[in-house]
Order: structure tokens, then C-alpha cells, then sequence
């Protein structure tokens, strides 16, 4: 196929964009490196959609961590009568049982061995509610430097109606239905000033966020 792109010409001091140096927040920062090295202990164990899975479960932890820094950014935003929208990755909260997890591997195993004996097929993990193999290794290494039994990451999407209620922020994910999220988006862009929720995934691509009149200047917070 072929990407084309329109160039697209704003009025100079119209636009800026910054790209500045985070402090994430502390714990989770905490947990990131403590998994990290998790992953280094037992990447021999690792196997099948195991890699993409810690990607995707790095990905939520660093959202997590810098998620308080864009709820600042949209605050001064608003304070200085614009229209913020946060760009985050995933809407819904994560949380991991590790010590359940950890019986129900048992649990499989022991299936997986008797289905052996009896020249069965062995039942699959997603059966069991259980992640790619070699997780489960990683993340009682995890449990046992760190002492969290349970990790539970808040939704990106509930951190800001937390910070601003939910009549002040509108949501453009794929959490609401498509008629929800045009209808959220459209009372954004109404008079009142107010933080827009959004995933590149729904609004990355053929949508247009820009102050096209001069009376509705926004501020875009990626947090990546």
C-alpha cells in the first residue's frame, strides 16, 4: 500500500511542542525494575507470547507511573482556559493475583502430568486463566524481591475522573460505544473548557484535535 500525507500549515505562534524529562513516580518505578529483573532471571523459561506479554505489561506499568504528571499538565491547561486532551495506551485497570496464579499453574501441571500418563492431550493454559508459559516464574520472582502479592494498576481513564469528576472529562476510547465516544467528543468541544480522554488507537488517525478558529486552544499530553 501507500501512506500519503497532507501537509498541514498553522499560523506561526500558534503552535508548540514540547518534549521534556519525566520523574516518574517512585513505586512504580520501584516495580518496573524489580520486574525487569524478574524477566532476566527466568528469560530461559520463557516461552511462546511470553515476550509480548511483558511488553504489554511494561507498557502499563510505565502509563501508570507518569499518568499523575499528565493530570497535573491538563490541570495547568485548565487553568489556563484550554482544552487538554490525554493520549493514553489502555483504559481498562490491570490486576494480578500472584499467589493465585501460582496454584492454578500448579493446578495445570498436575493436569498436564496425568494427561501424559494416560497419552492425552494436555489441557491449555488458557483454560486455567493462566498467561504464556515462564510468566508465572517471573512473577513469583517478583513476589519474592519485592513482596507484593498483588499488583493492581489503576485505568488511565479512572485517574482523571478521579482528579477533575466525571462531568468535567469526556471520554474517546474504545471503552464507550462509537456513538458515546462522538457524542463525549463533541461535548468537548463545547464552551466549557474540560479534558478529553483518548487511545491513539480511536483517535490517532483521521481525526482532528487542533484549534481550527482561534477560540478553542488545546493541549495535547501524550503519555507514552
Amino acid at each position: 500500500g501507500v501512506f500519503t500525507a497532507r501537509k498541514t500549515r498553522l499560523p506561526q505562534n500558534q503552535v508548540d511542542s514540547r518534549l521534556v524529562k519525566v520523574k516518574a513516580n517512585e513505586e512504580y518505578t520501584r516495580i518496573y525494575k524489580a520486574f525487569e529483573n524478574a524477566v532476566e532471571e527466568n528469560k530461559s523459561a520463557l516461552a511462546g507470547f511470553s515476550k509480548a506479554w511483558i511488553k504489554n505489561f511494561q507498557k502499563r506499568i510505565l502509563e501508570a507511573s507518569k499518568i499523575d504528571i499528565a493530570i497535573n499538565e491538563a490541570s495547568n491547561a485548565l487553568k489556563a482556559g484550554r482544552w487538554p486532551i490525554v493520549f493514553v495506551e489502555t483504559k481498562a485497570e490491570r490486576k494480578i493475583d500472584i499467589p493465585d496464579l501460582l496454584e492454578r499453574e500448579g493446578e495445570w501441571q498436575r493436569e498436564v502430568d496425568l494427561a501424559r500418563r494416560m497419552s492425552e492431550r494436555p489441557p491449555a493454559r488458557f483454560a486455567f486463566g493462566l498467561p504464556p508459559m515462564g510468566i508465572t516464574d517471573v512473577l513469583a520472582s517478583f513476589m519474592e524481591e519485592t513482596g507484593i502479592s498483588v499488583i493492581e494498576i489503576p485505568s488511565a481513564e479512572d485517574a482523571v475522573k478521579a482528579k477533575f469528576g466525571e462531568d468535567n472529562v469526556a471520554i474517546f476510547t474504545g471503552s464507550v460505544t462509537p456513538a458515546k465516544a462522538q457524542k463525549n467528543l463533541d461535548r468537548w468541544r463545547g464552551n466549557k473548557p474540560m479534558v478529553l480522554v483518548a487511545t491513539m488507537a480511536k483517535g490517532g488517525t483521521g481525526l482532528s484535535l487542533h484549534d481550527k478558529t482561534g477560540t478553542h486552544p488545546t493541549t495535547q499530553i501524550n503519555v507514552n
